[in-house]
C-alpha cells in the first residue's frame, strides 16, 4: 500500500508552488488529498482497517495534505512559459524587496512569529523560482546548451538508443530536455549546483547556510514552525533579512556569470573545465 501510495502521491513541498500572497500552496497537480480517504477508497474492504489505519498514521506524521505526483506531460506548458521569460532576475529581486518591506511591518509579538515564519519560507520560494527560471530560459533558448546538458547528465549518458532511432532522437532532443527539466526538484541545491556547473560552467560560492535554510523550510511549512519532536523553531526579523541578503547575493552572482554565456561558450564541451 505504501509503494502504491508514493507512486501516485507526494508531499507538496517537492513540486507544488507555494505563494504567500495566496495563502499557501497552489494545488496545480490536484489536491489537497487526505491519506485516509485515498487509502480507504482504494483498499477498504480488501485490507483490514487496522493495517490501513497504521499506514495512515505513519503518512500523517510526515505530511497532512498530499498532492498527485506530477507526470512529465504536466510540465510542458509550465516549461514553455518559463523559456520565454527574460526578466527572471528582476522578478526575483523585486520579490526579495517585497519581503524586506513586509519584515519591517509593525505587528504584535504573536503575529510577528507567524509573519517571519511565512516570510522565511517565501525567501526560499524566490530562490527556487530564480534557479529554475534562469537555468531553463538559458538552456532551452540555446541548442548548444541543450546538447551540453545531454552530454553531461548521467541519466542521458546511460540511455541506450537504437541506431535506427538516432535521427528521431536528435530531432526530439529539445523536447527530451524540456521534459527532463520539468521533473527536477529545484530546491535540491546540491543537484542544482551540479547542473549549473556541468552545463553553464557556473560555480556557486559557499552556500552552506542557504542549503541549511532550504532543508529547514519543511518544518515551518508543515509543522507550523515546530520540529518533528514538537520543539518550536524561532525565526525572527534578523534571520529573515539575513536570508534575503544571502539569496540576493547568490542571484546577483549567477546573473553576472550568465552574461558571458554566449554561442562560443555554449559550444564548449563540459569536459573542457
Amino acid at each position: 500500500m505504501e509503494r502504491w501510495f508514493f507512486e501516485r502521491y507526494e508531499d507538496p513541498i517537492e513540486n507544488t508552488p507555494y505563494v504567500t500572497a495566496e495563502g499557501g500552496y497552489i494545488w496545480i497537480w490536484g489536491g489537497p488529498y487526505d491519506a485516509a480517504e485515498v487509502l480507504g477508497g482504494e483498499f477498504g474492504g480488501i485490507v483490514v482497517d487496522e493495517v490501513i489505519d497504521g499506514l495512515v498514521e505513519d503518512l500523517e506524521s510526515r505530511c497532512m495534505e498530499w498532492t498527485r505526483v506530477p507526470r512529465p506531460d504536466d510540465y510542458d506548458e509550465f516549461i514553455s512559459d518559463i523559456a520565454t521569460i527574460p526578466d527572471y532576475q528582476r522578478n526575483s529581486l523585486d520579490g526579495l524587496e517585497d519581503i524586506r518591506r513586509l519584515a519591517e511591518v509593525s505587528v504584535d509579538d504573536k503575529s510577528a512569529r507567524c509573519l517571519f515564519r511565512v516570510l522565511y519560507v517565501n525567501v526560499i520560494t524566490v530562490l527556487e523560482t530564480y534557479l529554475s527560471s534562469a537555468f531553463i530560459h538559458t538552456v532551452l533558448n540555446d541548442p548548444g546548451l541543450v546538447r551540453g546538458l545531454i552530454e553531461s547528465t548521467q541519466g542521458f549518458q546511460k540511455r541506450r538508443v537504437k541506431l535506427s532511432n538516432i535521427y528521431k532522437e536528435v530531432d526530439n532532443a529539445a523536447e527530451t530536455v524540456r521534459k527532463y527539466l520539468g521533473q527536477i526538484t529545484w530546491h535540491n541545491v546540491r543537484r542544482v549546483m551540479q547542473l549549473y556547473g556541468n552545463v553553464l560552467h557556473i560555480r556557486f560560492p559557499d552556500i552552506d547556510s542557504l542549503r541549511q535554510a532550504v532543508e529547514m523550510r519543511h518544518d515551518p511549512v508543515h509543522r507550523n514552525g515546530h520540529t518533528k519532536e514538537g520543539e518550536a523553531i524561532p525565526i525572527d526579523k534578523g534571520q529573515v533579512l539575513s536570508l534575503v541578503d544571502e539569496v540576493q547575493e547568490l542571484v546577483e552572482h549567477i546573473d553576472r556569470e550568465l552574461r558571458p554565456v554566449s554561442g562560443s561558450r555554449s559550444d564548449k564541451s563540459p569536459q573542457d573545465d
